[in-house]
């Protein structure tokens, strides 16, 4: 019998190739099932599709069946050099061993219900469900008798959440707060052309606030501390609440503030990528990446996370990173240039996929990377009905992400959503590339090649009008943080799935030839579609002169008779009278 408090563990060593439909079988005998409270399959995987293709059946000690995942069919995989190679026993055999030497196995990892060990015994069956080989190894059984809802004590500084990502000028928002001290303060900047403070509240009462410890996936569960009452007049954009107490903690609340009702929609909508913001998000101890709770459950990382808990990845506090700090630069320029827009989060695109169609041209913003169906069901029919879209992006439309509530299900893995009962993984591997959106694709070539600027491909292009280049010339030199225009996560043109008239207008010149692809194509709707393919352009646009020339005459052509200057302007004067955060 092991100890109660601490996780068994139970190993099947060897490797094991599986042919299409051949079945392979593990055994595993536990004496102290009755104390399990959470259960983990572990095991290394390399195949096409890899988990997608294997259907697992559990029995108990009996024979009785207790459990089936099935995350198939699977949709074919583009028929790269790896993806030929990977149907061969051979190469996976070869891929398994340099990952061990590299100390880099791929696991996967099936959570089951604690039902299938109550016999005492478990037998799990794999089949392989593809057409191609699938080499499998290392099956660990991991439990533990820690409740996942365990009450944990809250020892971080001050912090909190507000009850919705975004909110309609004029409403009312709920903050939920853990506070040591008595007392904090809350004072909301928007961020626009400037950090401008719009409203300050001191002395709030405040308390400390416990969690559970799967807050991560269930929500913090806090109890309201304050309303936070928007003004009708306050501007669409990006605010935060930004908390802070005696001890001198700060703590930035991030949300969307969306139009007032019954006000005329701008021309330009823009969508911060707040599905991001939450998969990196690891507050409570994991996120869509990580997972650093010690259950002995050996989870890479996790599935399934709730937005209504503190997000510290995306805050304004520090002026680095991929998220909301960096996509203010592209609302900085977009205000300092008169042009007005609307913002909307990726929660408000889920819910109402129709709301694009209020507009002429759509920005997605630095890290576009999950995408709900519903979501790219509205851009679809945006572009097919001849909207214009700027790709100020990199790594957009990547993956394939489901919403229920405030929860988001993401399955790196391929595995099967739980919450809308379909294959999971990349987007493109299910019959939606993001060329055909956006014309280029993310590639993982140039994640670690720096931060570089593009070099000019097609001067002639309109784009390049009344900036003087020509080809050869190095544009985006310059970034608020990032010394160049194309970096961070980069996508690029992809010769099989390239847009028909697509005009290759720059290269980014990160090493290996992995720089960003800079790109214009019509769309088959009839709007045109310009793409930067670099997170970090944002942070070069409003600091260089040639670039903020180009997305000049891109809008302008965009937005061509829309009249969206003067309400820009009219909004901006009203931020000039506001109190410099």
């Amino acid at each position: 019998m092991s100890d109660p408090g601490h996780p068994t563990e139970v190993f099947f060593e060897g490797k094991a190739p599986i042919a299409p439909g051949m079945l392979c079988s593990q055994h595993f005998a536990l004496a102290d099932a009755a104390t399990v409270a959470q259960v983990t399959l572990r095991f290394q995987c390399y195949g096409m599709h890899a988990l997608a293709v294997l259907k697992f059946t559990f029995h108990d000690a009996h024979g009785q069946r207790t459990h089936e995942i099935n995350s198939g069919p699977a949709r074919p995989l583009a028929a790269t050099g790896l993806n030929r190679l990977r149907r061969h026993i051979l190469f996976l055999r070869l891929e398994s061993a340099l990952r061990s030497l590299l100390n880099m196995p791929r696991w996967f990892i099936v959570e089951l219900p604690c039902a299938t060990l109550r016999s005492g015994g478990l037998r799990v069956d794999v089949v392989n469900t593809g057409k191609f080989p699938v080499l499998v190894s290392g099956f660990a059984l991991h439990t533990s008798p820690l409740d996942p809802a365990r009450r944990v004590r809250n020892d971080h500084p001050l912090e909190g959440y507000a009850g919705s990502i975004s909110v309609t000028a004029g409403e009312p928002l709920a903050l939920f707060v853990h506070s040591p001290q008595a007392l904090f303060a809350v004072e909301v900047i928007r961020f626009g052309a400037s950090a401008a403070t719009r409203l300050r509240i001191d002395d709030v009462p405040g308390r400390a606030q416990d969690y559970a410890q799967n807050a991560y996936e269930q929500g913090a569960d806090w109890d309201r501390t304050t309303v936070l009452q928007t003004d009708p007049g306050w501007r669409a954009g990006l605010y935060v609440a930004r908390l802070s107490d005696c001890s001198g903690a700060l703590f930035d609340i991030t949300f969307v503030v969306k139009r007032k009702v019954g006000e005329a929609a701008a021309a330009l909508a823009v969508l911060a990528s707040t599905n991001t913001w939450q998969a990196y998000n690891a507050w409570a101890g994991a996120s869509i990446y990580e997972y650093h709770i010690d259950d002995g459950l050996h989870r890479p990382d996790i599935f399934v996370v709730h937005q209504l808990r503190p997000n510290p990845a995306a805050t304004m506090i520090d002026a680095r990173g991929h998220l909301a700090c960096e996509e203010k630069h592209v609302l900085a320029w977009l205000e300092r240039e008169g042009i007005d827009y609307d913002l909307y989060s990726d929660s408000d695109l889920d819910a109402d996929p129709g709301l694009l169609a209020r507009h002429r041209a759509l920005v997605l913003n630095t890290h576009s990377e999950y995408w709900t169906g519903p979501m790219y069901d509205g851009l679809e029919r945006f572009l097919d009905g001849g909207g214009n879209l700027a790709y100020l992006s990199a790594n957009g439309l990547f993956w394939k992400t489901a919403a229920r509530g405030h929860q988001l299900e993401v399955r790196h893995d391929c595995g099967r959503h739980s919450f809308i009962d379909e294959a999971g993984g990349r987007w493109r591997d299910h019959g939606r590339p993001e060329t055909r959106a956006v014309g280029i694709r993310f590639t993982r070539a140039g994640q670690k090649s720096g931060f570089k600027p593009y070099r000019v491909l097609s001067p002639g292009h309109w784009i390049f009008a009344g900036t003087g280049v020509k080809k050869g010339s190095l544009i985006g030199e310059r970034g608020t943080k990032y010394q160049g225009a194309s970096g961070w996560e980069l996508d690029t043109i992809d010769a099989r799935a390239r847009p028909a008239g697509l005009v290759h207008l720059a290269k980014g010149c990160n090493a290996w030839g992995s720089g960003a692809d800079m790109t214009y194509f019509t769309h088959a709707g009839g709007g045109g579609v310009f793409a930067v393919g670099s997170i970090t352009f944002g942070g070069s646009l409003v600091v260089d002169a040639v670039l903020s020339r180009m997305m000049r005459n891109v809008f302008a052509r965009f937005l061509r008779g829309a009249g969206a200057a003067p309400a820009a302007k009219a909004g901006l004067a009203a931020d000039a009278g506001a109190v410099e955060a």
